[in-house]
């Protein structure tokens, strides 16, 4: 394993600076961080460089001996409660936190192992292993080539067309819909937790404990901005598929007009969303419509599942979609009216248009 580059798990025959991704081999992981090249498993991992972390823990690359490929290895290791000193692989619990680091990791084991079992789904990287060790928890999981989602788009030359959002988020939609059958819940779908795969597939990362994803919990929750739903700034909103829908539906906007929609928070007062007019005309008008009922901050009005997006964004125009377009005509030429031409981001005569509630209703 000496030629194994820990940076990113290929041989390169030992040499100081990998030629492959330029990691060098006497870089130290100081703590928390667990150290390179720490064997897991009876040694059939291999520990490689820390990819990201937040405060539920942190993701490696690393290497499985059985399989002879990288894979991206998971550790919990909640922020404020676990401690690692330089150069160990033990993790120690904070004194009075037991019974607090206890519940997480039982959520923690219990939320993996539940997506585990859904592993022929298309739009997550399987889980290969769940195991406790070092006092803590790991998952083993596939690792791939990809680019961030945003980094697609900017490639894209800032937002791309329907057409070609399509093959890439309606399978997404079926792996959401197969989660929340399943009761498991994602509330951080952004752009910036999705990746594009070097074969063209578009997987979602970053699955974390609940707490993460709402205000009131133990942690500092990770809330997306312009994608966290209105109950997600509220620690007694209830978080559920509904919830998913408008970080995926923001998502897609943002895929759609290279913008993500306003902080839904700041939208509480009237719901209206702006949407670039040159983009507002040349989407079909059911996709504005399904976009208008996956961004209601009130859930009552929100498109609820999966399935319903699915069919809101499969449809085909009917004596409903010219009512919308009739509708979509008549409030562009309101926000033509009620908004003057001008420079937005260096862009000279750039109109908004307004989504609304009604245009989800066709009213």
């Amino acid at each position: 394993m000496s030629q194994l580059c820990l940076g990113c798990m290929q041989n390169n025959n030992g040499e100081k600076i990998c030629p492959l991704c330029g990691f060098d081999k006497d870089t130290v992981q100081n703590a928390p961080y667990i150290p390179l090249g720490t064997e897991l498993q009876g040694g059939n991992y291999i520990v490689g460089k820390k990819l990201s972390n937040n405060g539920e823990g942190a993701k490696y690359i690393g290497y499985s001996k059985t399989m002879g490929s990288a894979v991206t290895i998971t550790e919990l290791m909640p922020a404020g409660i676990c401690g690692r000193a330089n150069g160990k692989r033990k993790v120690v619990i904070r004194g009075g936190y037991e019974d607090q680091f206890k519940k997480l990791n039982e959520e923690f084991l219990s939320y993996y192992r539940n997506i585990a079992r859904l592993r022929e789904l298309g739009a997550i990287a399987p889980i290969f292993d769940i195991f406790s060790e070092n006092n803590v928890s790991y998952t083993v999981s596939e690792y791939y080539q990809s680019i961030p989602f945003t980094e697609y788009i900017n490639r894209s030359g800032g937002s791309i067309e329907w057409n070609r959002a399509r093959p890439l988020f309606m399978p997404l939609i079926t792996t959401l819909s197969a989660l929340h059958s399943a009761n498991i819940g994602h509330y951080a779908i952004s752009p910036e937790n999705l990746v594009v795969t070097s074969s063209g597939k578009l997987r979602l990362t970053d699955f974390a404990l609940k707490e993460m994803r709402q205000t009131g919990g133990f942690f500092e929750p990770e809330l997306m901005d312009g994608c966290a739903a209105p109950e997600q700034y509220n620690n007694v909103g209830v978080l559920d598929e509904a919830t998913d829908v408008y970080g995926f539906t923001a998502t897609l906007f943002y895929a759609l007009t290279g913008r993500l929609p306003e902080n839904s928070n700041e939208r509480k007062p009237d719901g209206k969303l702006a949407i670039p007019t040159a983009v507002f005309k040349r989407l079909p008008p059911h996709i504005v419509t399904a976009l208008a009922g996956g961004l209601q901050v009130q859930k009552l009005g929100r498109i609820a599942t999966f399935e319903e997006m699915s069919s809101q964004l499969s449809s085909a125009p009917t004596v409903k979609a010219i009512r919308n377009e009739a509708n979509r005509t008549a409030i562009q030429n309101e926000a033509a009216e009620n908004y003057a031409p001008r420079k937005k981001d260096g862009v000279p005569g750039f109109v908004w248009g307004i989504l609304t509630h009604e245009l989800h209703y066709g009213q």
